[in-house]
């Protein structure tokens, strides 16, 4: 340092107490002036705020001293440091630059007032005092530009978060070091600042939020408390571990009892983990999924605890594009039927669509392993814009910010009871899981009383252009009922048999689409009978039954089919083509007659174009009088119906050309010339 000028006296050197004065004016670097502080009596004043601050700029140093020569311990001092153009940085505060201002000091005291500086590229001001109780404390004001907050995300290395937070607002701080404890407190209303970071955390730039900030720091921990509205407040509790601070615990409080929280309550009794509690009105997952994706990509690490307590209540959640209401999560210990991971969340959740317990492993894409007594398919979710600013019609741009996460988690579920569009299934099962651009589905199953639907395939290109592949096995123990409970009551009674096939479609698994399906199945039914139904209703198991054909043809099968078609086996190989079906070997055999169909029918416009041949059966309880016109024609003709075996069925049958739609079929008599002609050209009725 350089020594400007320098007055020395002793008034009276033979004095009982002579007195040495010192008046000095002293200039040089502020990193040189910080050393003199620290080997002076001034350094006991600082509490320790100067040993390792690391400093720049110029300070220009007026002493004076006045020291009892026989009583050093005596002595007394006062004195200016002015500060030109400085920075100082240490680990309590952030760096500031531009500093210029005036520090006072005496053996007693420290005061600093109305010093200016600049931080993360705004302006502030702080004032400066030490107390009798050996503490310091430093008030700030300043204001927080959109520049300061791209520096802090960048200082925190969480680039992406500048595209949710944008705008500037005032704040107000303390600083207060009482050595070893260093506590800062931060406030502001955030006006002036927006927020794209879902609900509850958006707000638009006019719209008041209170911010409170508290941190407490010690040699061995620091806590750091977040409240933010009185709605949501979070602690965070550090500890010092080999020379590095280790997040040891945080506690998450939704709510409007959020400000309990306070960095005075000692977590010592608390066990390592995180707390999530409280009440939410509306959350959207799958908004703050893409968030949390977008940190962890910034940050390339994750905290790592384990999850202590759930005790969440939230009215409305979006998760999976899909919403769950009235919804309780709490905590559960592992269960032996779950997978053993270090990380996973484990959790009883009750709601008006999913009841049972659930367990979500965070590797890769995620794993969700769900045991339930009640799945309901929740309704798709509404639109993510009007739900997450209903509160906030000001904020109304947020969706160019939210990007919902397509990352599907692998799945393994089971459900004592399934609901989809408001018919019961039964019982469920899926297990599903990501790979590369597909997502496998290794086991879908619908068990119910009256058969199970067994499936696996895949669904193709998820995150492009999907579509979904499956193999389908459905062993059918009665076929009326699971029809009835899949939406077409009294269309089939009774009926066992099994359905084989692959079937695909564009889209997503819950796209299922019929008017756009293709694949091939195979099936048999036996055993059962399809009912008098209308067409209009039954659509084309009306149809399928017979009994509109009696309305328009000559001859009369009303004795055969009024009441449905009875059959003892139903069998056919089906392609599909785009929503087509077409079939070339659909048969029916039963007491009353044998019926085959081969043609088409368009699922999407409700058509057919079909081919139908209808075979009677002759037996011993229908009158032969009524074919052959007397009881002795009708004994010859009974003889011969016996001996040439069942010629009469081969004379009674008919064919028919159909068309039209399913709720008008138009049915056509083939006469005999065209029967012949068909016959001789190998026509699809043989």
């Amino acid at each position: 340092n350089q020594i400007i000028k320098s007055k020395t006296t002793i008034g009276q050197l033979d004095a009982d107490d002579p007195t040495l004065m010192i008046d000095s004016e002293v200039q040089g670097l502020v990193s040189q002036g910080i050393n003199f502080v620290n080997k002076s009596p001034v350094h006991e004043l600082t509490q320790g705020f100067t040993d390792h601050l690391k400093t720049g700029g110029t300070g220009k140093l007026n002493l004076s001293l006045k020291i009892p020569m026989q009583n050093l311990e005596a002595s007394k001092f006062k004195g200016t440091y002015q500060i030109s153009n400085g920075t100082l940085e240490n680990e309590n505060i952030p760096k500031l630059s531009q500093i210029n201002g005036l520090l006072e000091f005496t053996e007693s005291n420290l005061t600093a007032k109305n010093v200016n500086a600049i931080a993360f590229g705004s302006p502030l001001a702080f004032n400066l005092i030490s107390g009798k109780d050996k503490s310091i404390r430093i008030t700030a004001r300043g204001k927080l530009s959109e520049t300061s907050i791209r520096q802090i995300f960048l200082d925190q290395n969480f680039p992406k978060a500048n595209q949710y937070i944008s705008g500037s607002t005032d704040w107000v701080g303390d600083i207060l070091i009482q050595k070893p404890r260093v506590s800062i407190g931060i406030r502001s209303d955030l006006s002036g600042i927006t927020s794209h970071l879902p609900s509850p955390l958006n707000k638009s730039a006019t719209q008041a939020y209170s911010l409170r900030i508290d941190k407490k720091q010690d040699s061995n921990s620091d806590t750091l408390v977040i409240n933010l509205n009185n709605n949501v407040n979070t602690k965070i509790v550090r500890t010092l571990n080999a020379d590095k601070m280790q997040l040891d615990y945080a506690d998450i409080h939704f709510g409007n009892n959020a400000a309990l929280l306070s960095v005075a309550e000692s977590p010592k009794d608390k066990h390592k983990g995180l707390q999530i509690t409280g009440n939410l009105d509306y959350l959207d997952a799958d908004a703050w999924r893409s968030v949390i994706r977008a940190f962890n990509d910034s940050k390339k690490q994750s905290s790592g605890l384990p999850v202590q307590k759930i005790a969440l209540k939230i009215q409305a959640l979006d998760i999976f594009n899909r919403r769950l209401n009235q919804l309780t999560i709490s905590n559960v210990a592992a269960k032996t039927n779950f997978e053993t991971m270090q990380q996973s969340i484990q959790a009883n959740i009750q709601s008006r669509e999913i009841s049972g317990d659930m367990q979500w492993q965070t590797q890769k894409n995620g794993k969700l392993i769900a045991r339930l007594s009640n799945l309901t398919i929740p309704d798709a979710a509404p639109d993510k814009i009007s739900a997450a600013t209903e509160a906030n019609t000001q904020n109304s741009n947020i969706s160019q910010f939210i990007k919902l996460d397509q990352d599907y988690p692998a799945l393994d579920i089971v459900s004592d009871n399934f609901e989809f569009n408001k018919r019961n299934y039964g019982a469920f099962e899926l297990n599903a899981s990501p790979f590369n651009d597909n997502w496998n589905i290794q086991k879908l199953k619908l068990i119910t009383p009256e058969g199970t639907i067994s499936a696996d395939g895949q669904w193709n290109n998820w995150t492009n252009n999907p579509n979904t592949n499956i193999n389908i096995v459905w062993d059918i123990k009665d076929l009326g009922k699971t029809l009835s409970r899949f939406g077409h009551p009294d269309a089939i009674k009774d009926g066992n048999g099994a359905l084989t096939g692959t079937l695909r479609w564009p889209g997503s698994p819950h796209q299922f689409d019929t008017t756009r399906l293709s694949g091939d199945l195979k099936f048999e039914v036996r055993k059962g009978q399809i009912l008098q139904v209308q067409p209009g209703v039954g659509r084309l198991l009306g149809l399928l039954s017979l009994q509109s054909l009696p309305r328009r043809l000559t001859l009369d099968f009303r004795d055969l089919f009024s009441n449905g078609f009875a059959f003892d086996k139903i069998n056919a190989s089906v392609k599909i083509n785009k929503g087509v079906l077409r079939s070339d070997n659909f048969t029916m055999s039963g007491p009353a007659a044998d019926v085959n169909i081969k043609g088409e029918t368009d699922l999407q416009k409700e058509t057919q174009h079909l081919f139908v041949k209808v075979m009677p059966r002759i037996s011993d309880s229908i009158s032969l009088a009524a074919l052959a016109g007397g009881p002795l024609a009708g004994a010859v003709a009974f003889l011969a119906q016996k001996i040439l075996k069942d010629p009469l069925n081969k004379i009674a049958s008919s064919e028919y050309e159909i068309t039209g739609t399913w709720d008008n079929p138009q049915e056509i008599k083939a006469n005999a010339d065209e029967k012949n002609s068909k016959q001789r050209n190998d026509s699809p009725l043989n």
